[in-house]
């Protein structure tokens, strides 16, 4: 849909997405406020959560470069879906399509919808590990884009595990906005090889 649509289809799938985790909330009459962890957290966890961010993009961009040399194949299917997604003369447009959209849906969704029903024990404790890796493997996969599913999933480990440190669905939110935001004023005011460093991700 998203290639078909375009930007256009990238904002039907994200309301797609949380309208899952929003409708058995209402459903089960949920509370809002706890089960989707909208807890707003300290500026020290935030800036926490930024490092460790930034240590696992850095290790994203060098698995991502790797995964390029072994299957060079694999920049002109990346290529044809930038071109696809992006807008190239509004990078406000792109900012709040490809990186707050998703910041805000995707997180909803696989950080405490699939994250809570797999973490579901009477010991909070036991499946946190399983939850973490499963949800993130499940974020990974979604994309379908075989270079992007490692590093995707790497990605989906340190959201998870900063909305379970900090128990705060924001942190995690932050950290997707600075991740795709990077993306798209690099793809903007870049070119060549610096652009394709982050482009996958």
């Amino acid at each position: 849909m998203q290639i078909k649509f375009g930007m256009a289809g990238i904002i039907i799938t994200q309301f797609m997405i949380i309208s899952l985790p929003l409708v058995f909330a209402y459903y089960i009459k949920a509370d809002f406020k706890e089960v989707f962890s909208l807890k707003v957290t300290k500026l020290k966890h935030l800036l926490e959560s930024i490092v460790l961010w930034i240590g696992g993009y850095i290790l994203i961009i060098i698995i991502t470069q790797l995964i390029l040399f072994l299957f060079p194949q694999s920049m002109e299917v990346a290529e044809s879906l930038n071109k696809a997604l992006f807008m190239k003369d509004s990078v406000l447009l792109n900012l709040l399509v490809i990186a707050l959209l998703p910041a805000i849906c995707e997180e909803m969704f696989f950080r405490r919808f699939i994250f809570s029903l797999f973490s579901k024990s009477k010991d909070k404790n036991k499946f946190v590990k399983l939850a973490i890796i499963c949800s993130s493997v499940l974020f990974g996969i979604m994309y379908t884009d075989f270079i992007r599913i490692i590093p995707t999933s790497i990605l989906g480990i340190i959201f998870a595990y900063n909305v379970y440190k900090y128990g705060s669905i924001f942190v995690s939110m932050l950290l997707y906005f600075l991740n795709n935001g990077v993306a798209v004023i690099l793809n903007h005011y870049t070119t060549g090889n610096i652009t394709n460093l982050y482009k996958f991700i």
